[in-house]
């Protein structure tokens, strides 16, 4: 579609003209975006324009850009060329190419932004942060009808259309007038078909235009296409090439479906129908302003080295990095959705991810009850996040989202390989809880939090360059992990810690499932990508008995929620052995309440013990409490518990056995042990984040090469110490366990400043001049999220998950073996550590080799 109707195009052009929304005065300019060029033998596609600065030519009237008034395209491109480049921000959606449909994927096309950044280091605030103004191509909601406070579209495109027009149905009726003026003329007919073939597709939206101009009253109040200072669906155009072997794309309007277009007099507009006035020139330039982003902080030593993959020249490829095992990067979809404020993404930017948790938690915080009990903060707390975070994130702050995607690439950066994510959630506490917008049942939430996990995969992918360029990738097989691995990329395992497991919980000891449900829902989370199962985690269920939670706040509330789950309390019994000892004397018990009435004494006074342990202390000295170690749960391995094992190993996957009741735990190895491989070998287990309550336990996982991850916590020589602690338990193996066990987002704190409690308190790591990682390729500066300046030392210790770079190299500088130990540096802990990640896929090699067994 040619527009040669300048006269009429010009008759309408006050209302197609793009609109001036933005009437910033800020000081100072955003970061300058730098581009890498694609090489000139290599074509555009639909991904190449992602984070980069891109001049938009149109095929019909030049180079658009903006002006006073909103957007215009010029026919050549001017001397001043910022105010005509456009930074095009990917939301994270994209369609693939396929046979039937061309590629496309979704931006945020900015060509504006300003905000008066500052640095704010330690405790210091900011009474009146700049939030940041966009200058962004969209269509306005001068009515706030269309979307709601997250930029989200919630009304009806044809509403938009009526408002914002479409020139498709303007030129149609043009092209009917002209042949009624011109019923004589040869052409006419000629004329009147080529336009009647214009607009078919949304004109039921254009009757604005179509019947003439509303009172300007009502323009005014319409939305419009022009500068929006907000980023929103209405903002959102998606990006399509139209001839695979050329230069020429589209950009549609995500909400509406129109076309932009420019006409002859450069005047922009939207359209139903695709022809030569919308196809656009896409070319990648050097200088504009960027989209706001977290900071990264770190850079390569050698620009063509990323960080080292492998241990040594042997040609055994032994992967170089260390593994979490045990982390939560979607847990703000847990419980509700409304526990864990903040996201690892969001399709709008950090300013949405992390912008204010009042709407979880709100007014300071006032009705953040779980971060209240979890975090001990019942005086509230600050909840504005970005641009400042004058509260938020720090170690002990447990309902404030830790693993936003650019902190955990810099955690990737420095050395981390594997990232185990544990889908996690708690069906009773989501269902008491009085904020919610998900599903409270546990299988609904593995699909949403599996989701989500895929989200962020296709989200990273568009930052990076298109599908499958993203440093974050699922993987479902330690093969796949290897391939990943030697791409330069982290392996994504996914697995599930719930309370429910595959919802199979239990009544008064009556199962609320059956085998074929089991089977049934494991064949489906299987398909989902997961590979890793707890049979058991906070409360009892049909599988067996759970390992009892020790600790004011959460000791209580889960007691609780055993109860209300289970129909029956938390039933436990005296060990006869420490937590060194051997577990395997767990005999059945004579006085089981269960079956001996005359236990029931002895029942009322070890619970009466257990629950008065999990108050706060009297503050009398000494503190009576003895703590809880010696006191297990009664109930070990049911028949259905026994069953499940059969079945995750029938599918070759991971068996966590942390949080299960040590009885159970006892009952699952010796079941485990009497499975072995062609070569011998016992299905290994894993204890992910030392929660057996056990020595004997985690050395008998060691013996059957499982994995066993390790906390992160006290001071920086502790977290050492108990990673050297593994050369004994596994006899100096070159590879065993000993990754992070993060527990991130999972109701855990993450480590506080390395000096708290450590034997050496003097030091710190250089962050003005950089450190090295441990592979001495990536050089690190504080890292900076806003206005907010992070580093291990400002009180909040490690505040969110790309400060671990920074961890590891202040327990490299100054860790120090503990009193009495016999070592002589922290390089043999580091060493263990980062091999962790080697360890954890020969584990899953082993588990892989078993075969299905015969039904």
């Amino acid at each position: 579609m040619q527009f040669r109707f300048p006269l009429l195009a010009a008759a309408v052009a006050s209302s197609l003209f793009l609109s001036a929304c933005n009437d910033s005065s800020s000081s100072s300019p955003a970061p300058v975006a730098t581009p890498v060029d694609v090489p000139a033998d290599k074509r555009l596609t639909v991904f190449s324009p992602a984070n980069r600065c891109v001049t938009l030519r149109s095929t019909n009237a030049g180079f658009l850009g903006e002006i006073d008034e909103g957007y215009a395209a010029s026919p050549v491109l001017p001397a001043e060329v910022e105010p005509y480049t456009f930074y095009f921000k990917p939301t994270g959606t994209f369609r693939p190419e396929s046979e039937k449909q061309a590629a496309s994927a979704d931006y945020l096309l900015l060509s504006g932004y300003e905000r008066e950044a500052v640095r704010l280091m330690a405790e210091k605030m900011a009474t009146n942060p700049s939030m940041g103004i966009k200058t962004l191509l969209g269509i306005s909601d001068p009515n706030r009808e269309f979307l709601d406070p997250d930029g989200n579209f919630v009304g009806e495109p044809s509403a938009v259309i009526a408002g914002v027009g479409d020139l498709s149905e303007f030129f149609t009726n043009a092209g009917r007038i002209i042949n009624e003026d011109r019923a004589g003329d040869e052409n006419a007919d000629r004329i009147g078909d080529n336009s009647s073939q214009v607009g078919d597709g949304l004109r039921a939206g254009g009757d604005a235009l179509a019947d003439g101009q509303d009172d300007l009253a009502d323009a005014v109040s319409s939305p419009t296409l022009g500068k929006v200072e907000k980023a929103s669906d209405l903002a959102v155009w998606e990006l399509e090439k139209v001839d695979p072997d050329g230069k020429h794309f589209t950009l549609r309007s995500q909400v509406t479906g129109q076309y932009l277009v420019v006409d002859d007099n450069g005047v922009p507009a939207l359209a139903s129908e695709a022809d030569t006035g919308n196809l656009f020139e896409l070319e990648l330039v050097e200088n504009c302003q960027a989209y706001p982003e977290a900071e990264l902080n770190a850079e390569r030593v050698n620009p063509g080295q990323g960080p080292r993959i492998y241990w040594d020249g042997s040609g055994r490829k032994d992967v170089y990095g260390w593994v979490d095992d045990h982390a939560h990067i979607t847990a703000y979809e847990f419980i509700g959705g409304r526990i864990n404020y903040g996201s690892t993404h969001h399709k709008f930017g950090v300013d949405h991810a992390l912008h204010d948790c009042e709407e979880n938690h709100g007014p300071m915080g006032s009705t953040g009850t779980v971060e209240m009990a979890t975090s001990d903060a019942f005086e509230g707390h600050q909840t504005r996040g970005w641009p400042d975070y004058s509260d938020w994130p720090r170690h002990d702050s447990l309902q404030h989202h830790q693993t936003y995607y650019r902190w955990m690439e810099r955690a990737f950066l420095g050395g981390q390989k594997i990232l185990v994510n544990l889908i996690t959630h708690n069906e009773i506490l989501c269902q008491i809880v009085p904020q919610k917008k998900n599903d409270c049942d546990g299988m609904a939430n593995v699909r949403l939090q599996a989701t989500r996990t895929y989200e962020l995969q296709d989200y990273i992918d568009m930052q990076s360059g298109g599908p499958g360029k993203g440093w974050f990738r699922v993987v479902t097989s330690p093969a796949e992990a290897r391939k990943v691995i030697d791409d330069g990329k982290m392996a994504v395992v996914l697995g599930i810690e719930l309370s429910k497991v595959l919802n199979c919980g239990e009544f008064l000891d009556q199962a609320e499932c059956t085998r074929a449900q089991i089977q049934k829902r494991l064949d489906e989370v299987y398909k989902l990508g997961i590979r890793l199962i707890f049979p058991v985690h906070k409360f009892d269920n049909a599988f067996g008995g759970h390992l009892p939670h020790s600790g004011f706040a959460l000791g209580p509330i889960l007691s609780a929620g055993n109860q209300a789950e289970t129909g029956h309390p938390l039933e436990v019994e005296e060990c006869d052995h420490d937590s060194e000892s051997d577990d395997s004397g767990l005999e059945e018990n004579p006085n089981d309440p269960r079956k001996n009435p005359v236990g029931i004494y002895e029942y009322l006074l070890h619970n009466f013990e257990y629950l008065a342990n999990q108050l706060p202390p009297s503050g009398q000295e000494p503190d009576p409490r003895t703590g809880t170690g010696h006191l297990c749960n009664i109930r070990g391995l049911t028949p259905l518990g026994l069953f499940l094992l059969d079945e995750l190993v029938k599918r070759n996957m991971l068996i966590d056995l942390d949080h299960i009741s040590r009885r159970a735990a006892v009952q699952a190895l010796d079941h485990l042990e009497k499975i072995k491989n062609d070569q011998g070998e016992v299905y290994p287990v894993i204890s992910s984040h030392d929660w057996t309550n056990s020595e004997y336990l985690l050395n008998r996982m060691a013996d059957n090469k499982g994995f066993i991850g390790r906390f992160a916590r006290g001071g920086r020589d502790q977290w050492l110490s108990r990673l050297r602690g593994m050369a004994a338990r596994y006899d100096n193996v070159e590879f065993m366990g000993g990754g992070i066990a993060s527990d991130v987002n999972g109701i855990a704190q993450l480590p506080a400043p390395p000096t708290e409690g450590a034997a050496v308190t003097d030091g710190k790591i250089d962050y003005d001049n950089g450190f090295l990682s441990y592979d001495g390729r990536i050089r690190f500066i504080r890292q900076v999220t806003g206005d907010r300046v992070f580093d291990l030392y400002d009180g909040r210790g490690v505040a969110h998950y790309g400060l671990y770079p920074d961890y590891i190299a202040d327990a490299e500088a100054f860790g120090q073996c503990a009193e009495g130990e016999d070592c002589k540096d922290t390089s043999k802990a580091l060493d263990i550590f980062f091999r962790s990640a080697e360890a954890y896929l020969r584990m899953w090699e082993t588990v892989e080799s078993f075969k299905a067994k015969e039904e």
